[in-house]
């Protein structure tokens, strides 16, 4: 049976630069974006909303128009998929310390350095490699 989880890719843009948040994942000690199972009732998005915020005490401002990042590996011999949506994101870390040990922003060109995951270093890469081709022009010209 496969396992779906949900999760935000938290994006700021700071002097000039783009930001990845990463968690530090108490359960495996590993570097990842935040991400959750789906309560009954929810869709994705507010899966990934709800975990965001329980996990980081940051909230969401705007979705990014970019695809879907995907992720796919195993977990016990079962089959996992973990579905992202790249947003901008505001406020102060508040962490939730049953599951996240500490959380840190890096430069997003640098991000699948940080990652422990093949999984999670590719997908940051695909991410990067996006928000140059959408957002540099106009991210360059914004600041």
């Amino acid at each position: 049976m496969m396992i779906r989880c949900y999760g935000i890719i938290p994006l700021r843009y700071e002097h000039t630069k783009w930001f990845v948040l990463l968690v530090l994942h108490q359960n495996g000690n590993h570097w990842a974006l935040p991400k959750g199972h789906a309560m009954q009732g929810e869709i994705p998005r507010q899966t990934a909303v709800r975990e965001f915020m329980e996990e980081t005490g940051m909230s969401v401002t705007e979705f990014l128009d970019f695809p879907e990042f995907e992720e796919h590996y195993h977990v016990k011999h079962e089959p996992k998929q973990v579905i992202y949506y790249a947003a901008l994101v505001e406020g102060d870390v508040a962490l939730q310390h049953e599951e996240i040990a500490a959380v840190k922003w890096v430069p997003l060109s640098e991000a699948f350095a940080h990652a422990t995951f093949p999984a999670t270093q590719h997908l940051l890469k695909e991410l990067s490699a996006t928000v140059s081709e959408k957002l540099g022009a106009k991210a360059r010209g914004s600041h």
